[in-house]
């Protein structure tokens, strides 16, 4: 009998996980901006969640939250604008351009009324990140033909450091 209720349990629980999950809306911003009334929040990638790699490059797959990452933290108003700050800023490009790219933490900016406005995949091993929308700052860094996309020295350690992941990534830029 306490198995039953307890499986029981645990498919309402899954259900209403799935339920929240379908409920967060695309409303994708022109721009990768952060106002007032959004907030942040970081995830980290789980390999553990046996994810397809094709589903574990964005935290929206499909138009929902992918089951691939792990909840962190929020990040707090002020430095979620330093942040959204840094991303935009030339300055955090210039590195090159790395052929790969796998997806270890992600940025999710939504709403009161969980409406995604922006998303950001951020792959520090493959000195890079993939913002939806697209960052134009990141088009605009550029040595002969080549675009610069990779993190500049400064975006390197801004980014680790304003997300606390300093001990995750480490401050030695090894690009």
């Amino acid at each position: 009998m306490k198995a039953c209720l307890f499986t029981i349990f645990l498919t309402m629980a899954t259900s209403l996980a799935a339920v929240a999950q379908e409920s967060l809306i695309e409303n994708l911003d022109k721009e990768l901006i952060f106002r007032k009334e959004y907030t942040m929040k970081l995830y980290k990638f789980n390999v553990g969640h046996s994810c397809d790699q094709v589903k574990g490059e964005t935290i929206m797959y499909d138009g929902k939250l992918s089951r691939c990452f792990d909840y962190i933290r929020d990040i707090s108003p002020d430095t979620a604008q330093q942040v959204v700050r840094l991303m935009k800023s030339p300055d955090t490009y210039g590195n090159g351009y790395s052929a790969c790219f796998f997806t270890e933490y992600a940025l999710l900016i939504i709403n009161t009324k969980s409406e995604v406005h922006s998303y950001v995949s951020l792959s520090f091993k493959c000195n890079q990140l993939t913002a939806y929308p697209g960052i134009k700052e990141q088009d605009n860094i550029k040595k002969g033909e080549l675009y610069l996309y990779g993190f500049s020295k400064k975006g390197y350690a801004g980014l680790s450091r304003l997300l606390l992941l300093t001990k995750d990534v480490g401050l030695a830029w090894k690009h």
